[in-house]
């Protein structure tokens, strides 16, 4: 009798912790939110909390996230999905946009490529009272990363021969980079847009004299933009460190790959 009571007593355990693994709670706020948890659907809500509830969960340059939701309450008909950037706190919250937001009143889905690293905010909200079910999928992008610099003077080599993912949040003026050529150096610069956020991406080759104080004053040499994918071919008039920008939309994800045919 011990043991089949003990093994009734470990069949319980094991449903109690299959029934909580079905549930979730996400925290009151950015800093008590908990990693949001992927590949499978999770109940949870909550009660008399104005800001919703908050989820965090860390991606790479490229990776795809699709949160499947739902409402599931009486007490609301909506609920609402927003992502935000990883430098966002409980403190600039209320002074910060979502970089991709949906609602619904069913079922939804959202589908979301990440700009950058970092462990990003989850938020879900809508009503003081919710209930809601949700399913997150995180899928790699199986790329290497490459993030270029907010300005000319802090701008890197841009690196060859590989497809690399990039991107930027929050950031208008897009990306910038430093390129190392030759004279007569044929330059290809294959690039797509990736995210959902932004649906073009431009690609701009400024002359190596050309600082953050005269951008504004000066036109590219070469350029090109697509809303797929595209190919940039420039050859360089003399030797010199160009600087390439990746632009358009303030939050925006690329990939590209760079190869340079030297004389």
């Amino acid at each position: 009798m011990a043991i089949g009571a003990r093994l009734i007593g470990l069949a319980l355990v094991s449903l109690d912790a299959a029934s909580a693994a079905r549930r979730g709670s996400g925290g009151s706020s950015i800093a008590s939110a908990p990693k949001l948890p992927l590949g499978r659907f999770v109940n949870s809500g909550w009660v008399n909390q104005p800001g919703g509830e908050f989820w965090r969960v860390p991606v790479r340059t490229g990776d795809r996230l699709v949160i499947d939701y739902g409402v599931a309450s009486h007490a609301c008909d909506v609920v609402r999905v927003d992502i935000f950037a990883p430098r966002v706190t409980d403190y600039t919250l209320g002074s910060s946009s979502p970089v991709a937001e949906d609602e619904n009143s069913g079922k939804s889905e959202l589908v979301w490529i990440a700009p950058i690293s970092g462990k990003w905010t989850i938020r879900f909200d809508e009503c003081s009272t919710n209930a809601y079910r949700f399913r997150g999928t995180l899928t790699s992008a199986h790329l290497p990363s490459a993030l270029g610099a907010r300005s000319i003077a802090g701008a890197r080599s841009l690196p060859l021969a590989r497809t690399y993912a990039s991107g930027w949040v929050n950031q208008p003026a897009g990306e910038y980079w430093r390129l190392n050529v030759r004279a007569g150096n044929r330059v290809a610069i294959d690039f797509a847009v990736v995210g959902r956020t932004c649906d073009v991406a431009r690609v701009d080759v400024f002359a190596p004299t050309v600082s953050d104080y005269t951008l504004g004053q000066n036109d590219p040499v070469a350029e090109d933009e697509t809303s797929s994918t595209h190919e940039l071919l420039w050859t360089a008039p003399k030797a010199g460190r160009w600087v390439v920008r990746f632009d358009e939309c303030s939050t925006n994800a690329i990939k590209f790959k760079v190869l340079i045919r030297r004389h």
